[in-house]
Formats: C-alpha cells, structure tokens, sequence
C-alpha cells in the first residue's frame, strides 16, 4: 500500500475489516495503528485480521493482556501518535481486568483533550458491564477533564 497523506486507527475492530479498509481507502488513509481497549467477550475482533492484510500498523493493547499472540503492550499513560492526533492510554479495569480508555487529543485544534474512547467502560448516563472476566471485583477510578 502507498503512503498517504494522512493517518487513522482503527479501534475495537469488529471481524468485518472489509469496511475498514475500504474506508481508509477512500479517506487516502493509512491506518497505522489497530487498538483493541480490551479483550472482547462479546464479538471476535478483527486485530488480528487487519495485521494479516500486511499494513504494518501493530495491535496495541493494555501490558496486562492475557493473549496467545504478539502486540505492543500499551500502559497508563502511553500515548499512541496518529498523525496530529495523540490518544493517551488510562488504564480503565471495570468491563474486564486490562481495560483502557483513550483520550482524544487532537493538536490541530488543541492541546487538551476533547474526547475519549472508552472501550465499553463508560457510556452516556451509565458504565460498562462488570461480569465479564471476573472483572466484577475491578472499580474504574476514572478522573480527568475534557476542557
């Protein structure tokens, strides 16, 4: 694949990478890094399928995953370069044991960030589910501010 004039990644990939490569395609996109929150019990994830399509863009998940194949292990506070834009790791166990959020920095725009991905650990007006994993002994401490 050529290189492009911009960067994405791809996070919590479903099994259905057709769609993803597609759209980096049309957006004349690289996507240069794959990020799974969590290990997923509800739906297989497409990781492991996108690395296989040979972009050269690694799996980054939490350093406590528990997984039979090879990743870059991301800790609390790691910050994932995509372009001009940084999401910044924060460890979020609650949904399952090694679960992370990912705060949304965009430096075209400001140095603070404006959103997050949280990896099914936080929702509008309500949070993850804790019976996965064992995860239910687990409490998300989650302090930070979007302004």
């Amino acid at each position: 694949m050529l290189s492009r004039k911009s960067k994405c990644a791809v996070i919590d990939p479903s099994d259905d990478v057709e769609r993803y490569l597609a759209q980096a395609e049309n957006d004349f996109s690289d996507i240069s890094a794959i990020i799974d929150t969590h290990i997923h019990g509800d739906h297989i994830s497409g990781a492991r399928r996108l690395v296989q399509k040979k972009l050269g863009a690694p799996i980054c998940m939490n350093e406590s995953s528990d997984v039979k194949f090879d990743f870059e292990a991301v800790s609390d506070g790691d910050k994932i370069s995509v372009g001009t834009i940084i999401l910044k790791a924060i460890f979020t166990p609650g949904h399952t044991r090694e679960s992370m959020s990912l705060l949304y920095i965009d430096r075209k725009r400001v140095d603070s960030p404006w959103g997050v991905f949280s990896g099914d650990t936080l929702f509008v007006g309500d949070i993850g589910r804790l019976d996965f994993s064992g995860a239910r002994d687990h409490y998300a401490n989650v302090q930070f501010s979007l302004r």
